[in-house]
């Protein structure tokens, strides 16, 4: 078993440099507000509001870089609350998934496609899948102790410039085990 962080990843949106433009204005800068556990990611200040029909979520935060197509990391409960076919998929594969509106400080822009519920994975550095004799795309499951303790299976391997390995939950699974914040499990592989 290989010792983890497992962190929640709660509801949010990579924009497009041209969505941000319609959704902050020409003149706004994809600032960094605080890093993520992926050293390439951050947090930036800017939060949008997802709009389909009556249906809204607000003070969904912005994480840069600027990704080639804006995508948005949903729940299954915000899924259902927003009315829209959850989609579990890996993050940038949207082909087939909903759209929503998308509101800024600036504008707006309206999503053909790019909601997902992203699936549960493991953000693992080269050096330490190597070791460990793991690939990208492979399928691993995570152990999670304390009072509501799980297996948790189905978890897909990514790699990425990350300090220790780091499994990726949204708040429903969160929440399901009563993970703690800083929580941590052990990772088996198939």
């Amino acid at each position: 078993m290989i010792k983890c962080v497992v962190e929640v990843s709660a509801r949010h949106i990579h924009l497009s440099q041209a969505d941000f433009v319609k959704l902050f204005g020409p003149t706004a800068e994809l600032s960094e507000k605080n890093k993520l556990s992926i050293k390439t990611d951050f947090a930036t200040p800017y939060t949008v509001t997802l709009v389909n029909g009556d249906k809204k979520l607000e003070g969904v935060r912005v994480i840069g870089p600027f990704r080639p197509r804006t995508q948005i990391e949903i729940s299954l409960t915000d899924a259902r609350h927003m009315d829209v076919e959850p989609h579990i998929r890996l993050s940038g594969e949207l082909s087939g998934t909903p759209g929503v509106t998308v509101s800024g400080d600036f504008g707006k822009t309206c999503l053909r496609e790019g909601v997902i519920v992203a699936q549960r994975h493991l953000h693992i550095g080269m050096e330490s899948a190597n070791k460990l004799g793991l690939r990208a795309g492979m399928i691993v499951n995570l152990v999670v102790g304390g009072e509501r303790g799980a297996l948790l299976k189905n978890i897909m391997v990514r790699l990425a410039t990350v300090d220790q390995p780091t499994v990726h939950v949204d708040t429903d699974e969160a929440n399901a085990i009563g993970l703690p914040a800083g929580g941590s499990g052990e990772i088996l592989i198939k």
